[in-house]
């Protein structure tokens, strides 16, 4: 897993996942549940969704 990180504002950090799940049902779900989960975590966004 790779994870960038980029600066925001006032403290915050961005970080950027790059995260590999299998090609069936609930789609990005399980994954967004899980980070927002994370005590910290204000929010969770998908950038990108691609086939490999």
């Amino acid at each position: 897993s790779r994870v960038d990180r980029e600066d925001v504002a006032f403290g915050l950090i961005a970080l950027f996942p790059t995260v590999i799940i299998p090609d069936e049902g609930g789609g990005t779900d399980t994954v967004e549940d899980a980070f927002g989960s994370v005590d910290g975590v204000e929010s969770v966004d998908v950038d990108e969704v691609g086939r490999i």
